[in-house]
């Protein structure tokens, strides 16, 4: 019997690792808040725990979780679960499917937060539902030179659209993005999908149909959002 409750659905979060004033070194990552720094008692204490309680975890097999039932007591009852990243890093997607497919077999989560922009979630929510390839191809085209720019992350909504395809309907993942709009071509994108298609009202016409011819000469782009920005 299902539960009626206010309380938020189980829902998966994929977050980033956001710390105020990180910058990409060569080899590593340097942090300049003095406040996340650990003493060297208890950075001994973490490593000291994290030597007795870990488990390798096998990315060749996303379907088999025995490497990961170290957290099936824990997440007993629980309905928010978050994982970390390390951006540009090829496992982060491996382990992304992996955790996705254990987190739904055992706690039937419908939504899946992510460190991505709105916009990014939206169209990535319309391929889930339509398969159509191209909307995922345009949505990653504003992505290149960023991390966000790899097969890894490509392939990894690939294999939720299968994954999502072997669920009943009603089951089936949602995609939520929590970030801020990197992308202003895709943000852009996004105003015009949802525009409706009747007439605009005469008091927001003008602007309408700006956005509307702005959106079909994407080759000027930039310099059409610019101007359409300071009207």
């Amino acid at each position: 019997m299902k539960r009626i409750s206010l309380r938020l659905l189980p829902i998966f979060l994929i977050l980033g690792i956001l710390l105020t004033g990180c910058k990409k070194e060569e080899h590593s990552i340097e942090f300049s808040d003095k406040s996340l720094e650990q003493s060297p008692e208890n950075r001994k204490i973490m490593q000291e725990y994290l030597k007795e309680n870990y488990s390798a975890i096998d990315l060749e097999d996303e379907s088999e979780f025995k490497d990961l039932a170290i957290m099936d007591s824990d997440i007993e009852g629980k309905e928010i679960f978050l994982t970390a990243e390390l951006h540009g890093t090829e496992a982060n997607e491996q382990l992304n499917t992996k955790f996705l497919k254990y987190f739904k077999e055992k706690t039937d989560f419908k939504y899946y937060l992510c460190e991505l922009p709105y916009s990014d979630a939206y169209f990535i929510n319309k391929y889930l539902d339509t398969g159509d390839i191209k909307i995922l191809e345009e949505i990653y085209k504003p992505l290149k030179g960023t991390f966000g720019w790899n097969k890894d992350g490509y392939n990894h909504w690939k294999k939720l659209y299968e994954y999502n395809n072997t669920l009943p309907k009603e089951s089936r993942i949602e995609v939520i993005g929590v970030d801020i709009e990197h992308q202003p071509i895709n943000a852009y994108k996004f105003l015009v999908d949802v525009l409706p298609d009747k007439e605009a009202p005469e008091e927001i016409k003008t602007v309408i149909d700006k956005i509307k011819s702005t959106f079909k000469d994407l080759d000027k782009f930039d310099e059409a959002f610019a101007q359409c920005s300071k009207e």
